[in-house]
């Protein structure tokens, strides 16, 4: 399994959202699709490489391109849709937003790999992506707080694999106004939720422009 970060931005900052290109077995599955995200698979010659597509919520930081993507493959590459991929409850959303976007022939599958509840302002999801070959697997925490339901599945699957867990990390420690709390997971919150053996394997995203805070644990960088 070889995984390319693509970009690690935010709503507020980027220039790529935060996204994935996961190689898999000759597959290639791309965890969301954000701000800036179909110019840089266009830029390196990846957008006919796409076998599915993976969205773990419909904020627009996660969705963004998704209509470039699927406008560039059907009418100029005139190819193959991939297939998309979204847990039941963000699905129903997500097939909205084809709709009206001139795409309501596509069906979102629910039933694709292990989901990983989170905890945001609208439904939201990760995956567990697994290569049993290599042993190694990544748990993608889309946008989220610290969870007990992130731990188990790291804890699940700590002993068979490698696993490197990609968790949404807010730097700057900013609370929304009327007294509510961040929808996002800070950097210290995340020292504080989780054991030092689990710190090791988090690379934070959503980071944005990631700061020069030194944290218990790395945060990811685009690798194209």
């Amino acid at each position: 399994m070889h995984v390319d970060i693509l970009g690690v931005g935010n709503a507020f900052s980027g220039p790529v959202s935060t996204s994935l290109i996961v190689d898999l077995n000759g597959k290639s599955i791309l965890v969301d699709a954000g701000y800036g995200v179909y110019e840089v698979l266009k830029e390196n010659d990846y957008l006919e490489e796409i076998d599915t597509i993976f969205i773990s919520h419909t904020h627009e930081d996660h969705i963004a391109s998704l209509g470039a993507i699927l406008n560039d493959l059907r009418y100029i590459k005139k190819i193959k849709l991939p297939r998309i991929v979204a847990h039941e409850q963000v699905a129903r959303m997500l097939e909205s937003y084809l709709r009206v976007i001139g795409f309501p022939d596509i069906q979102v599958y629910t039933c694709f790999m292990p989901f990983v509840k989170a905890h945001h302002t609208i439904p939201c999801y990760g995956i567990v992506i697994r290569d049993n070959e290599k042993d190694e697997a990544i748990i993608y925490t889309g946008d989220t707080k610290c969870s007990k339901e992130i731990y188990d599945v790291w804890y699940k699957y700590r002993k068979r694999y490698d696993v490197t867990i990609y968790h949404d990390c807010q730097i700057m420690n900013i609370d929304p106004p009327n007294g509510l709390a961040s929808p996002h997971a800070t950097w210290k919150e995340i020292a504080l939720a989780y054991p030092d053996e689990m710190l090791e394997c988090i690379r934070g995203v959503h980071h944005g422009m990631g700061g020069d805070i030194v944290k218990p644990f790395r945060l990811a960088q685009p690798t194209i």
